[in-house]
């Protein structure tokens, strides 16, 4: 009989990478802001305009995410809701090509897209939510960690990947009209969205969670479960970290292609190269990090990867191609690289370890709302520093605009380590010298697959 569990365990383990691998290359352009940014600036949005659009179209769907879990939870329904959001995902998208063909003012324009992003971003956000649910009623808790670094890859390699030759393919565009770069883009959406139908099949063959790993039985009434995670103190410690930390790195993601594309002069596809070779160091770091939380758990892994992320960021402020490569390395777009990488898988991490099992959906949307949360505030509030830096500062220039704003981003995130002390113990607390000493440890097993 154990024997029989342990294969429909890993059966169900390898459709739910076998969604992640399809969903990855469906989503590679219509959530990929390399593309979306260059859109926006063929629309000719200001940094602003562009920050406010980000910001809500995450902070919106995040919340009615929180508001729809108690619902969720008892629907029991995360399969179908997976497959279904995300077909809206990958077509919904077709609709911004229209925006800028209708002579909308440049507010106007602003407008309906950042309604038309809300709008789009509340099936993916939903159906995330479900996502975690039934990863975590799937995986073993002992070897949680190890997959989520796993799935965290396949769900960042292929599409990174694909986007070298059609971000090629967009620079091809580059000094056409801008119909024709609609067009071209369209093709890139159209052709890559495809692969949704196949991702949707096989999530729909995941066994559905039991009602009692999904579902909790109290009868409170639905604010009272809305709000139950901010009562948790453990969870709320949680909340605190992933909406600080999400807030100062979001400042440096959402505007980092506006940086390489207007003030270091970099094409769409140079940036993809990088995206891919930092994808490829994924290959590497997500499972170093997955046996990290596994072995020194979720709060010591993100002491770790906050210094390195703080770190990474602080490349910025050098020139020339050895500290664009550092950058790329340790914190690429302020979410990926080592340690960028390592941050979204431990906060996935820290989620599921702290919550209740009857509790998954509510739980996780909070954690979602958290991020928006921090998205939302970096977004915006980055736009407005961002355009009243450059239209203040004597000299003019966006470079020094840019790199005063990301002195506040990693200054902002060196303070969030203050709070990482507070996280739940999931391990014992390793002390400073000990924890260099893994941090060496990390680095040699980094280094030493390259060899």
């Amino acid at each position: 009989m154990q024997t029989l569990h342990n294969l429909k365990t890993a059966k169900d383990v390898r459709l739910i990478y076998g969604f992640h691998l399809f969903n990855n290359i469906a989503i590679t352009v219509v959530a990929n802001f390399l593309f979306l940014d260059q859109l926006f600036l063929r629309m000719q949005l200001n940094l602003s305009h562009i920050g406010l659009i980000k910001g809500i179209s995450y902070l919106i769907p995040m919340t009615v995410n929180l508001l729809l879990s108690p619902a969720i939870q008892r629907l029991n329904r995360d399969r179908e809701i997976v497959a279904a959001a995300y077909l809206f995902r990958v077509s919904l998208p077709l609709l911004l090509l229209v925006f800028p063909q209708i002579g909308l003012e440049k507010n106007q324009l602003a407008m309906a897209v950042g309604l038309a992003l809300v709008i789009i971003h509340i099936f993916p956000i939903v159906a995330n939510n479900s996502i975690h649910v039934l990863i975590s009623a799937s995986i073993d808790v002992k070897s949680l960690g190890k997959h989520l670094g796993g799935l965290q890859l396949i769900w960042t390699l292929p599409g990174f990947l694909l986007a070298i030759p059609l971000s090629r393919y967009m620079d091809t565009f580059a000094l056409l009209p801008d119909s024709e770069f609609y067009r071209g883009l369209f093709y890139c959406m159209a052709g890559t969205g495809v692969f949704q139908i196949a991702a949707s099949g096989i999530i729909l063959k995941v066994p559905r969670p039991d009602v009692g790993e999904n579902a909790s039985g109290e009868h409170i009434n639905w604010f009272s479960r809305i709000i139950s995670p901010f009562r948790d103190k453990n969870f709320r410690l949680v909340l605190r970290v992933i909406l600080l930390t999400t807030f100062f790195s979001s400042m440096v993601r959402d505007f980092i292609n506006p940086y390489f594309l207007t003030v270091l002069n970099m094409n769409m596809g140079t940036i993809s190269y990088f995206s891919a070779g930092v994808s490829i160091l994924s290959i590497v770091s997500f499972p170093l990090w997955g046996r990290a939380m596994d072995r020194i758990g979720g709060r010591n892994s993100y002491r770790i990867a906050l210094a390195g992320l703080t770190i990474g960021i602080a490349m910025l402020l050098g020139d020339g191609l050895l500290f664009l490569m550092l950058f790329a390395f340790l914190a690429w777009d302020g979410s990926r690289g080592v340690f960028g990488s390592g941050i979204q898988t431990i906060h996935q991490y820290l989620a599921m370890v702290n919550t209740p099992k009857g509790k998954r959906n509510i739980y996780f949307a909070s954690a979602t709302f958290a991020t928006g949360v921090g998205l939302f505030l970096g977004s915006s509030i980055g736009g407005i520093v961002l355009d009243t830096l450059i239209a203040r500062l004597p000299s003019g220039e966006p470079a020094a605009a840019f790199r005063i704003y990301f002195i506040v981003a990693m200054a902002g995130l060196g303070s969030v380590m203050l709070f990482v002390h507070k996280l739940p113990h999931d391990r014992k607390h390793i002390p400073g010298r000990d924890m260099w000493l893994y941090v060496y440890r990390f680095s040699r097993s980094l280094f030493g697959r390259f060899r």
